[in-house]
Formats: structure tokens, sequence, C-alpha cells
């Protein structure tokens, strides 16, 4: 069975930062960000072309899943990390002791991606 507060955690941790990160970086690839950075990262795609451009869209949620995994790998080994999170009046003081494995929680059928994940990512 799911614990409610893992299940809270995977969804901010799908839902503000992944689903956010790869949205940032699609609106830089196409242009609907404006900033320096922005026109730099386009700037670059102009000199490598629209394949290159493809190629970073289709690699973008692999590449922020991995990020993601190698966070949660980290905060599952690093004892003096400890993250708990707080729902309602309950909450878990360190995510590790109602997990499986952290970096395991984003993947699969019932994994936080397949169940918060954003359609378009």
């Amino acid at each position: 069975m799911a614990n409610p507060a893992l299940d809270a955690f995977g969804k901010l941790l799908i839902t503000k930062v992944r689903d956010r990160v790869i949205n940032d970086w699609r609106m830089i690839i196409d242009g609907r960000m404006k900033g320096d950075r922005a026109k730099l990262v386009r700037k670059e795609f102009a000199l490598a072309g629209d394949k290159a451009k493809d190629m970073l869209a289709k690699l973008l949620p692999e590449i922020v899943d991995t990020v993601l995994h190698h966070f949660l790998s980290l905060v599952e080994e690093e004892e003096q990390i400890s993250l708990g999170i707080r729902v309602g009046k309950t909450g878990v003081s360190d995510l590790r002791e109602v997990s499986d494995g952290l970096a395991g929680e984003i993947y699969g059928d019932k994994g936080w991606i397949a169940k918060f994940g954003n359609d378009n990512t």
C-alpha cells in the first residue's frame, strides 16, 4: 500500500520540479522564453541546427529524471540527510523509513512520474 506522505512528496517533486524544469527548457528551445539565457541557447541551436534542438527536446525528460534519481539516491544513502514531509496532521520525519528505495519511487507504471507527471513531458 502506498504511503500518503511518500506520495505527497513524490507529487511535489514531479509537479513542482520535474515538470516545471522540462516545461521551462521546452519554452527556451521553442522561443517562448525571452531571457538572456534563452537567447544564448537559441543562438547555439541556430548554429547546431534543428536536429540538435529536436534531440535535446527528446532527451530532456531523461536528463531531468536522471538528476532526480541521483538526488533521491543521495537522500537515501547519506545519513546526515533526513527528508521529511507533513501531510495534514500526520507526517513522516524520514522518507527512507517508508520507502523500499527512494530513487526507485519515480519509475514504473505505479511510480511518481506515471502517477503525477504531466503527460506532455
